[in-house]
């Protein structure tokens, strides 16, 4: 597979993020080479990186409290900020992952993982047409179909409330599937770093 764009945020601290990254709503930083945010409420980034496709994979490892912090995640496809998909940490209740569609604003839960989460996973949301996955640590924990959004979009962030919480993402990349066929195998090309 094909590293369509990667960043392990290791820069200076600072309130802008650099690396083709916008901020679409609240707000974002670069803080001890991750990419958090302080505030209240809502927040999304994106990459304006031209992917030149639809099918693609977005890795990051994602620093969290399970089950407490207020439900970081990663973004696919995303259109803008009512309408993309959604690989979400719950902020209460039992630390799984979920996979939702936000569409016109309103969300919509296409599934709920098997995989009990400690903190500080890599966790992967993967599109190929209408196949939609989530992986933990490479392991397939969720399997939808869904045809919400076909088109490339963008691949984001989201934290919610990072004010109170130290929600942290991490090595992120954005794969194609060429040569790799969709499957669960998954390796991180980023800087040599494993798994």
């Amino acid at each position: 597979m094909a590293t369509l764009f990667s960043d392990n945020f290791d820069r200076a601290d600072s309130t802008t993020l650099g690396g083709n990254w916008v901020e679409n709503y609240g707000d974002w930083r670069i803080a001890s080479n991750k990419l958090t945010s302080t505030a209240a409420g809502d927040n999304i980034c994106s990459n304006t990186t031209a992917l030149g496709t639809a099918a693609y994979q977005v890795e990051a490892v994602i620093g969290y409290t399970p089950a407490s912090d207020g439900g970081p995640g990663i973004c696919g496809r995303l259109v803008d900020i009512n309408n993309f998909y959604l690989l979400h940490l719950p902020p209460s209740g039992v630390a799984r992952t979920n996979l939702y569609k936000k569409v016109s604003g309103g969300w919509t839960l296409l599934g709920t993982g098997t995989i009990v989460l400690v903190g500080g996973e890599t966790f992967k949301l993967s599109m190929n047409g209408t196949a939609i996955k989530v992986y933990v640590n490479g392991v397939e924990d969720i399997s939808a179909t869904d045809s919400a959004f076909g088109s490339e979009g963008h691949p984001g962030s989201r934290i919610y409330n990072g004010s109170s919480s130290s929600q942290t993402l991490d090595n992120y990349a954005v794969y194609d599937f060429a040569a790799a066929g969709g499957g669960p195998t998954f390796r991180r090309a980023l800087l040599g770093v494993g798994p």
